[in-house]
């Protein structure tokens, strides 16, 4: 079973490598890597071309302006040779544990009505989102949310909204949708794709065995007050989009 995976890249050349490093190293299921570059400027675009090369990524986008992460991951999607029926959108500052994909990737398959299955992690926004987990050892973590529903010897969670940090989503659903809304250059792209999942009578959960590392922001920590004027940007943009879905982050 294959599934494709999407991620994008600047200026984190070192996380980035790692990042690819364990999602070959830790995914149960084969997997096929594609990655657009958004015009790093840190020697990114050079290793990640020396990895095209050995075979490491099978689509590799090297853009000379930051189309920003909306536009730059509907492009890389669009841009897969025949996708497979399972797409991963993961960031570039992530590092995924062994067998992640285990159990996320047939319950999705499996399921008509599920849309979504987000990625549990220890780095997720506000202290109380639903698919953040502290992690106590190798073996062990509580959820945030209590008691996870049991389904075939692993827990879960339904959710309304997902972090777009790490997520399998089913390529015809992706597509259907329109892919991320590029209005939104960054941040709140997750929520509105969390909506119109919805809107098509999908369900999304959260599985917290698929367990992702996540450095968080590492691709804005050097221009925070850039950041903070994007998030309000997209703030005021998602507000008009959907006025009755705000919920404060």
């Amino acid at each position: 079973m294959y599934f494709d995976i999407c991620m994008l890249s600047y200026n984190t050349k070192e996380l980035t490598k790692k990042a690819i490093n364990t999602l070959i190293e830790n995914s149960y299921h084969d997997i096929r890597i594609h990655i657009l570059d958004n015009n790093s400027k840190d020697g990114s675009q050079e290793m990640l071309s020396v990895y095209k090369n050995i075979g490491y990524i099978s689509t590799l986008i090297l853009s000379d302006v930051n189309l920003g992460f909306s536009a730059g991951n509907n492009m890389l999607f669009n841009n897969i040779n025949n996708p497979e029926d399972i797409i991963l959108f993961i960031n570039s500052d992530t590092e995924v544990s062994k067998n992640f994909d285990k159990k996320a990737v047939p319950f999705l398959i499996d399921n008509h009505i599920m849309g979504v299955v987000a990625c549990s992690g220890d780095n997720i926004g506000a202290a109380d989102n639903p698919q953040r987990i502290d992690i106590l050892d190798n073996d062990m973590y509580l959820t945030k949310k209590g008691i996870a529903h049991s389904f075939k010897h692993f827990n879960y969670s339904p959710i309304d909204r997902f972090s777009g940090f790490a997520f399998f989503i089913k390529s015809k659903l992706f597509k259907d949708i329109g892919g991320f809304d590029e209005d939104f250059k960054v941040y709140f792209e997750d929520d509105a794709l969390s909506i119109e999942v919805k809107k098509r009578g999908k369900n999304i959960v959260v599985v917290y065995d698929a367990y992702v590392k996540h450095i968080m922001g590492a691709s804005t920590a050097t221009n925070p007050e850039i950041a903070e004027q994007l998030f309000q940007e997209s703030k005021q943009i998602f507000l008009k989009k959907y006025p009755n879905e705000w919920t404060a982050r």
